[in-house]
Formats: structure tokens, C-alpha cells, sequence
């Protein structure tokens, strides 16, 4: 018996709708609550992901999981939220489902891409995506392709989605060319600011631990931020500011804040500053943003960078564990206290002490020993 065609589904392009980003956000409520410690994290993808663009009013979402095994036996509880299983459907390692609309039961409605942790296409995905969000032009001609091949194709989906194909790989070889050395923060710096700038947690932390600094002592920043409230605090207290944080709007305001600090805009493991030395160098918020691998090799070039006698304040969990970081849905990774202290021994500096802020931020406070001490 022959099968019955699948039936014929319309290509429609909307302008941008500001309701995606909640429909998102109400089907990851669902899906995080079926799928229980399986997902890791679920990201809004595709084009209803990025402010200004129009797109088909499909939502595309993003599944970090543990095991596909392991999704695997959660397929019937997907089943009963309208998901529908294709499997790999094409793409080796991903687990497929789609889910069509409640009104329009012939329209897709939702999208489910699922990999484990770890796979390439999650950052290929993530990548265009935050290229997307920070290009205007990009986005500009993306719409119009869309638009022209809808209205060439408006009852074919896969010519549709070949007229696009050409267009996306050039955006994400650029996009890749262009990574984001913020980790995600170049994308949501008016959103970082807006809630660290009201806040003073960890000033009281910072200024203790700085108060046995010279006069004048240079500082280094490192993931300096915007200055505020940490980098003023200092400033107001007559030290000598190098800031390095690898979001251009961040280092900008940065600058701005603290006209008389030296800034770079670089990925901080890679700057030139760690070829000067210092009498003390602040972390804060950023080491455990940093992949396991480039964390270990900072605590060396930190050392080198530090005078005889200077000082090393950074913040991390005294846990070792790994998170999802709220503002930027990206892996945050501690590797918890025993490491970072045989990691300091290791590279010659010695503990002084652990605090914690208002906030609970755990911080560990460390020496590079004086030349008669060594």
C-alpha cells in the first residue's frame, strides 16, 4: 500500500513579533519540567531569536542534554506536550522532534533540536545566532532573502530552505571568524550594566582585601566590566586602574567611567599586559567563565605578572561544579577549592585567606612571596 503524501505545509514570513521571546520562554518552562536533570540547558534558536528579524512564526529551541539515551526514554512524555519524534532526521548525533500548532494544526509551531553537551552544532547554533543579534546588516539582508523566497517558493519548504543555505554558511564562517570573545557578554551588555551598576556587592570584599596596597599601586582588572562598582571603588581610593575586558561595549564604558585607567579590549588570557607586572590583580565574576584548560594556564600567567610581595583576588564557588550562567545561557565551570589551591602552590603563590561577599561570592585572596621569602 502506497503511503499518503505528507500533507502540504506554506512557507509564511512574518516581520519580528515581540511574543516569540515569550512563547520561548513558556515552552522551555514546559520542557525543563518534563525533561528533569536530562537537559542541561535549552536555548532559543533560529531566527524568532534575534530581535528585528523576520521569520517564519516557528520557535526553534536548543537541548544540551547528559545521554541521548537517556532523551530517549522521555520521547513519550515529549509525545504528550505535542512533540513529535523524527529522530536524527538527517543530522548524525541530534535528536529531532517537532510540534505544530494548536490553531493551526498543519503549521509547525515548534522546533526541537537535541545534542549532547559538548557538540559542535550547539555552538555552530549559538554562534550565528549571537553574530545575528549584534549585525543589523546581516539581519537586514537575511529578512530580505526570506521574504523574496517566500514569495518564490510559498509552497515549498525545502526549495525555500536550499534558497537559504548558500546565505547561512557564509554567515556562520563569518560569524566564527567574528566569535565573541566575551563569552556571551558582548550581546548583553546593557543588561549586565544595568544590574551591576545598582549594585555594591563586593565592594566591601574588594577594599579590604586592597587595603594593605601601596599608594598609588597598579591594579590590574581583569574582566574589568564597565568599571562599576568594583573599579571606581578602587579608583576612589588612588590606585593606578588596567582594565582588560573582551566586550568592546563594556571596555568602552569602562573608559568612560574611569577616564584615567588604561583599558584593553581583548580576551584577557591572551593580553599583552601579563608582560608588565603589578602590585595586585583583581578577578572577579569572570575566572569560571573561562574553559578548565584556559583557567589552569591564567594562574601562571597571573604569577609572572605579579611583583614580588603583590597580591591575587579572584572569585569562584569553593565547590567544584558546573552551571549554566543565567544572563548568557553559557557553561560557567568552578573547579572548586582544592584545585585552585594546589593550582596557586603550583604556580608559586601562596593562599592568604577565602572570604565571602554580601552576595556569597566566595573569594581566595593570594601572594606571590617577597624575594627574602622565597
Amino acid at each position: 500500500m502506497n503511503k499518503q503524501p505528507l500533507p502540504q505545509r506554506t512557507v509564511t514570513v512574518l516581520p519580528y513579533q515581540d511574543h516569540w521571546p515569550l512563547a520561548f520562554a513558556s515552552e522551555q518552562a514546559a520542557l525543563l519540567k518534563v525533561l528533569g536533570s536530562t537537559a542541561l540547558a535549552l536555548h532559543h534558536i533560529g531566527s524568532t531569536a534575534v530581535p528585528g528579524l523576520a521569520a517564519k512564526p516557528i520557535v526553534d529551541l536548543l537541548l544540551e542534554v547528559t545521554d541521548l539515551a537517556a532523551l530517549d526514554q522521555q520521547t513519550a512524555a515529549l509525545a504528550a506536550l505535542g512533540y513529535v519524534n523524527r529522530g536524527e532526521n538527517g543530522i548524525a548525533g541530534r535528536r529531532y522532534f517537532y510540534k505544530n500548532s494548536a490553531e493551526h494544526p498543519q503549521q509547525r509551531s515548534h522546533h526541537l533540536h537535541a545534542f549532547v553537551r559538548g557538540a559542535p552544532q550547539i555552538r555552530q547554533h549559538l554562534t550565528l545566532r549571537d553574530y545575528l543579534r549584534g549585525h543589523p546588516v546581516a539581519v537586514a539582508a537575511y529578512a530580505a532573502l526570506k521574504l523574496a523566497l517566500a514569495q518564490q517558493f510559498p509552497n515549498d519548504t525545502q526549495r525555500y530552505q536550499a534558497g537559504k543555505d548558500h546565505f547561512i554558511a557564509q554567515l556562520l564562517q563569518q560569524a566564527l571568524h567574528t566569535q565573541d570573545l566575551s563569552n556571551g557578554y558582548q550581546t548583553k551588555a546593557a543588561e549586565f550594566r544595568y544590574w551591576r551598576e545598582q549594585s555594591s556587592i563586593g565592594v566591601t570584599t574588594v577594599l579590604q582585601w586592597a587595603q594593605g596596597l601601596p599608594a598609588g599601586a597598579a591594579v590590574l582588572d581583569l574582566g574589568c566590566g564597565s568599571g562599576l562598582p568594583l573599579g571606581k571603588a578602587l579608583s576612589d581610593q588612588g590606585f593606578s586602574l588596567f582594565g582588560i575586558d573582551a566586550a568592546p561595549a563594556l571596555a568602552t564604558a569602562y573608559q568612560q567611567h574611569l577616564p584615567q585607567a588604561t583599558v584593553a579590549c581583548e580576551a584577557l588570557q591572551d593580553s599583552d599586559f601579563f608582560q608588565r607586572q603589578f602590585a595586585a590583580v583583581l578577578c572577579v565574576g569572570v575566572l569560571f567563565l573561562l574553559p578548565e584548560v584556559t583557567q589552569r594556564q591564567l594562574f601562571a600567567k597571573v604569577a609572572a605578572a605579579l611583583l614580588p610581595g603583590g597580591v591575587w583576588l579572584f572569585s569562584a564557588p569553593a565547590q567544584a561544579c558546573c552551571w549554566v550562567d543565567v544572563l548568557t545561557g553559557q557553561e560557567s565551570i568552578s573547579l572548586g577549592a582544592a584545585c585552585y589551591q594546589q593550582l596557586l602552590a603550583q604556580a608559586g603563590l601562596r593562599l592568604q585567606a577565602q572570604y565571602q561577599d554580601e552576595g556569597g561570592n566566595h573569594y581566595f585572596a593570594a601572594q606571590r612571596p617577597k624575594k627574602d621569602e622565597t
